[in-house]
Order: structure tokens, then C-alpha cells, then sequence
């Protein structure tokens, strides 16, 4: 609530207000009685109090700091007094007109400039409608508030601000309204708002000492971000604005991080508009993201991995990138660096979009490996807060052991620091196997992260994705084909291949054989969800979850097969251990025959 300067005493009752501003006569100094009533819930909400209003606002020119206070605490935690404020009642439609059109001052304190503590005020009324009221009122009024035009004229008193020292510091009192408008209606913000805003931003730091308003910084950021959450915009924001304003947030404030994702969200979510023309700027995106300020290179990274929307355009991006910085180099600097926050780790889309062999046979080298180490401890360390970046670097690395190892001629020993982490998430599965699959394509059966690797691939939860499960299968039988059972036994060690190798590998089996036994989604009238566990149909021609399982009872048995092929040789040396897991083998392989 508006207090005023003056003394409190009140000497008049809300009759004597009445009387006294019907009559013209002292006016000021009823009005200062008025306000102070209005500080009473109970004079509030009268009856008479809501009568007075179209008197009150009649005197808006003669006496504007007495009833702009008068409306502050008129509004001062009462909803319907704001409903009624905005309402198409003539005297308060005038009122509004009256007051947005009134003349802004520079702010300055010195000087006592007229003018400048009436319209202080009216900011303080304007954001009594965002102040202690419900969501749906709160859009009530705040598109009551674009329709009488008073958001342009927040914006103008923003704008004002902007220009004198005193002014910069009040800054924070019309962001306060205008987050709120940018929150509940971007759709309606303008490229000339967005530019006013972006050049707040800039005008939080002092000229003269270079301090910077942090909290002022982060107002300005969180507007932006705002006005980008729509599905598409017309209005063509200068996204290249912002990468002037990253640069001023300083290191060492408490802000920081939340001030460089605002503006990091507000570039990815320009990059993401329909009409936004991402192949815009091409120079400007690949110096950045050659470069080595994380902000830029992560915002870079995003516009150009938009860029891709087929193998056309894959290849016309890299010689595009070529025409300026060697793609090569260009990966290099995104691989190898190591971004401050982990949100800066959505860059990877660039290199989902625009991965190729080659450039994956050139990121997997010695020379990297500590880079690379270091990358993934991070995505993985904080996966359980951060799981959307951490899904989009499992696409990466699913891309670039595939481009890299299995269809390149990459050493995958040379990662192994990198393979053991990824390890200690569940989320790295499919990742694993695909690792384990380049480590039988190197044949090296002295690598003993390959023992993990098999590990990880043969744990089966009580459900799991059909198309996880196949590339279980897929990779089990590479491994198994690949290397005989003598050598697994070598690379195991006698006593670790009985007691944890062929027990897993018969559990394994024996959940396949038990899915394969159970009566399909189509015949039990079960759901299809996909998983193992449900039952499946080998039989509905032209249904996608059938092929699957018929897929599915193909490859199981193909695995039985190539475990019989592996473990036979062992029976003689390990009969009691071995002989279970043959005889699952043998069940299966036989049911395909029937």
C-alpha cells in the first residue's frame, strides 16, 4: 500500500471526502485523506469507496500524484477494485487514456524533475494488477492493460529509465510488469520490444564505473527467454543481439548461471522457429563455434545442426563450413572442449545432425581421449538432472561408435577410461553394446573391459524395449561368434567365466525362452506396449510389433544356437556348470526346427 509523506492524521471520514471533492473543495487534501483511508481493508471495500472513484479520477490533471495514490491503495489487495479499475465504465477508460498519455521525464534525482514522482506512481498502480492475485485474473488484467495501451507506456517509462544514471537504478520496477506481460502474452511482444529490452540489458551497467546490475541483467534475460517460448514468431528477432549481452554478465556473481541459460534458451528457441532462415549469418555461427567461448559455440552449434534436414543438406552445411573454417577443425574445437555447464552440452546436436565417418574417424584419437573422458564424466554425473542433454549425447555417442568404430577403422582401446564410466548409467545401453561390437570387430581378446561390457549387455530388467533387447541379442551373438569359448574362458579368468559368465548367460537365455513361451499381445487381448513380458505375435502380417517378435523369436534362437556352438566345447572340462545352459540352448534351437 501508498503511504504518503505527510502526516497520517485523518480528518476527514469517507462522507466528508465525498462532500468536499463534489464541491471542488480542498481537493489536495482530501485526497491525501482518502489514500490514507484506503489503507483500511474495511474503507476498502465500501460501498461509497468504489462511488467516489469516477469523482476521484476526474481530477487526474490537476492532481496527479493525490489520485494516482488514492488508486494505488484503492487496488492494494482487492481484486474486484481492480476489475472495476479496469473496467469499460467511461471516467476509468478516461483515466487510463489520460494517464499513458501523459508526458515521460528523465529521472533525476538531483533536480527534482516535475513529473517524476507522479509517474513513479503510476508504475507502482500499474503493478498492483500482477501483485498477490490468481493466474487466470492475473491475465485478466494484464490484457485489460494491453488494450488501454498502458504496456506501451510501460515500455516508453522503460525506456526513459534507460537514459539517466538515477533512472537505471529503477529499472527493475517496470521489468517487474513486463515479465509478467511476456510470460502470459509473448505472442504479443514486437522485435522493437525485444530491441528495448535488449538495450535495458545493456544500460544495467554504469558508463561511468562499469558496475553491473546483476539482478537487473537477469530481469532482462528472463524477459527475453519469455518472448521466445511460442511455437514460431514473425517478428525476427536479432538473435545476433545476444551474444553481446553473454559477454557482460560478470564470473564471479551469484547470477551467472541463471542469467547465460536465459539467454542461451532464448537463441536455441529463436533457432527453433519455422521462419527463423538458420543458414543466416553462416560466417558469423562458424567462427563461433570454432572458437572457444562456450555461449557462443553451444548457441553456433545449435542454429547449424538445424541446418540439417536430410543427406542433402548435410553435405551442402559441411561445404559450407568448409568455405569458411575445415569441418574437421570445426568438430575438433566442439569435441574437445570442455563447457562450463552442462546445458551448453546440447551443442552435440550439431554433431547428431552432421556426424559423418569421416569426421567420427577423426575425432577418435589418442590426442582426444582426456577430452573425451572428461565430457562424458560429466553428462553422466549429472544424467539424473539433466536427462533430455543426457539422452541427446547417448544419440551422439550412438553415432559415433557406429561412424567411428564399427563402420571406421577407430581403435576402441583407446577409450577405455570413457567405456568404464559410461557404465555407472542405465541410459548407456544401447551405447555399450555397440562399443562391445567394435571390440569383437578388433578381435582383441586380451581387452578386459570387453568382461563389463558382456556384463552390462546380458543384464535384462523385468521388462525392456523389444529393439533394446534385439540389439542385446545382435551383440551377444557378434561376441560369441567371434571369440570361441576357450578364449572367453581366457579372458575371464577359469573361476570368474563358471561363476559369473555362464550363469548369466543362462539366465539371460532362460528369459528369452520364457518371452518366447508366453501367448501373444493379439491372442491374450493384452496391450501393446512394446515390452518384453507382454507377449508378442509372430504371425499379423503387416503389424510393425508383430515383425518385431517374429524378429525377435529369429534372433533369440540364432543366439541359442551360436551359445551351443560357444559352450559345447566346455562340457568336458565343466560339465556341471555348462551342461544347464546347453540344454536351454538345445530347447531353443530345437523349437525352430519343429
Amino acid at each position: 500500500m501508498f503511504s504518503s509523506t505527510r502526516a497520517e492524521s485523518v480528518k476527514r471520514d469517507l462522507q466528508q471526502v465525498e462532500r468536499d471533492l463534489s464541491v471542488h473543495k480542498h481537493v489536495s487534501a482530501a485526497l491525501h485523506d482518502l489514500g490514507t483511508l484506503l489503507r483500511d481493508t474495511e474503507n476498502r471495500n465500501s460501498p461509497t469507496t468504489k462511488s467516489l472513484i469516477p469523482l476521484v479520477v476526474s481530477f487526474y490533471h490537476k492532481q496527479q500524484f493525490g489520485v494516482l495514490r488514492v488508486l494505488v491503495n484503492f487496488c492494494a489487495d482487492s481484486v474486484e477494485n481492480r476489475r472495476y479499475l479496469l473496467s469499460d465504465e467511461d471516467s476509468v477508460k478516461k483515466f487510463w487514456d489520460d494517464a499513458v498519455a501523459t508526458e515521460i521525464v528523465e529521472v533525476n534525482h538531483d533536480e527534482g524533475v516535475e513529473g517524476e514522482e507522479e509517474q513513479r506512481t503510476l508504475m507502482t498502480l500499474i503493478n498492483q494488477f500482477i501483485y498477490s492475485v490468481e493466474e487466470e485474473e492475473k491475465v485478466e488484467f494484464i490484457q485489460k492493460l494491453v488494450d488501454r495501451n498502458v504496456v506501451w507506456w510501460v515500455f516508453a517509462y522503460h525506456q526513459s529509465l534507460r537514459e539517466t544514471p538515477d533512472g537505471r537504478q529503477e529499472m527493475l520496477e517496470p521489468m517487474e510488469f513486463l515479465l509478467e506481460y511476456s510470460r502470459y502474452f509473448p505472442e504479443l511482444v514486437t522485435r522493437s520490444q525485444f530491441c528495448k529490452i535488449t538495450g535495458g540489458y545493456m544500460d544495467s551497467i554504469d558508463p561511468d564505473t562499469d558496475e553491473k546490475d546483476v539482478a537487473s541483467f537477469l530481469a532482462h534475460a528472463e524477459f527475453l527467454f519469455n518472448c521466445t517460448c511460442v511455437e514460431d514468431s514473425k517478428e525476427n528477432f536479432p538473435v545476433e543481439k545476444i551474444s553481446h549481452l553473454f559477454i557482460e554478465v560478470p564470473r564471479d556473481c551469484d547470477e551467472r548461471v541463471d542469467i547465460l541459460r536465459k539467454l542461451f534458451a532464448t537463441c536455441g528457441n529463436i533457432y527453433s522457429f519455422p521462419s527463423y532462415n538458420n543458414w543466416q549469418e553462416m560466417n558469423r555461427k562458424v567462427k563461433d563455434l570454432a572458437g572457444s567461448w562456450s555461449f557462443l559455440m553451444a548457441s553456433a552449434a545449435i542454429s547449424l545442426g538445424n541446418c540439417v534436414t536430410s543427406k542433402e543438406t548435410q553435405a551442402k552445411l559441411i561445404e559450407e563450413i568448409n568455405r569458411i573454417e575445415p569441418i574437421d577443425s570445426v568438430a575438433h574445437s566442439l569435441f574437445t572442449h570442455k563447457f562450463e555447464d552442462v546445458v551448453y552440452y546440447q551443442a552435440y546436436h550439431f554433431f547428431n545432425n552432421v556426424i559423418t565417418k569421416d569426421i567420427a574417424t577423426g575425432l577418435l584419437v589418442k590426442a582426444n581421449a582426456s577430452a573425451f573422458y572428461h565430457n562424458t564424466k560429466v553428462i553422466v554425473d549429472n544424467f539424473p538432472y539433466y536427462k533430455e542433454v543426457g539422452l541427446l549425447y547417448m544419440k551422439f555417442l550412438r553415432k559415433l561408435v557406429t561412424m567411428g568404430f564399427l563402420e571406421g577403422n577407430a581403435d576402441p582401446s583407446l577409450f577405455v577410461p570413457v567405456w568404464e564410466y559410461l557404465l555407472h548409467i542405465d541410459e548407456s545401453g544401447e551405447v555399450i553394446s555397440l562399443i562391445l561390437q567394435a571390440f569383437a570387430k578388433a578381435r582383441d581378446p586380451t581387452a578386459k573391459i570387453q568382461i563389463s561390457l558382456v556384463n552390462k549387455v546380458l543384464q535384462l530388467g523385468n521388462t525392456v524395449d523389444i529393439n533394446t533387447l534385439l540389439q542385446k541379442i545382435k551383440t551377444l551373438s557378434i561376441f560369441l561368434k567371434t571369440y570361441s569359448g576357450g578364449e572367453v574362458r581366457e579372458m575371464y579368468g577359469a573361476e570368474e567365466y563358471l561363476q559369473h559368465f555362464v550363469p548369466k548367460v543362462g539366465a539371460f537365455l532362460g528369459q528369452l525362452e520364457e518371452a518366447l513361451d508366453q501367448p501373444s499381445s493379439a491372442d491374450s487381448g493384452d496391450d501393446d506396449t512394446g515390452n518384453v513380458g507382454n507377449g508378442g505375435n509372430g504371425g499379423n502380417v503387416g503389424n510393425p510389433r508383430a515383425s518385431a517378435q517374429s524378429t525377435l523369436q529369429n534372433n533369440s534362437r540364432f543366439l541359442a544356437l551360436v551359445v551351443q556352438q560357444n559352450l559345447s566345447p566346455m562340457l568336458e572340462l565343466h560339465e556341471a556348470e555348462v551342461k544347464g545352459v546347453c540344454d536351454i540352448a538345445f530347447r531353443m534351437v530345437g523349437t525352430a526346427k519343429k
